[in-house]
């Protein structure tokens, strides 16, 4: 027997779209994910605010473009 928070919270999943999700690996490519974490660890280390953005769209970048 589920409360109507419950029966809402089933109901609303059903019909809802998920979103895809990075941490999955839905979202973005592997390669895009590894680049982002480099860049985060180097922006931790280095606290860099120029080189930390110009590594996520360089890697933005990478992933839009198709491979030959």
């Amino acid at each position: 027997v589920y409360d109507d928070y419950h029966k809402w919270s089933a109901a609303s999943f059903a019909k809802d779209h998920l979103l895809p999700s990075c941490a999955h690996g839905e979202a973005a490519a592997p390669a895009f994910k590894q680049s982002f974490y480099d860049a985060a660890t180097n922006f931790i280390n280095d606290l860099d605010v120029d080189a930390f953005a110009g590594a996520l769209d360089t890697a933005q970048k990478a992933q839009a473009t198709p491979a030959s």
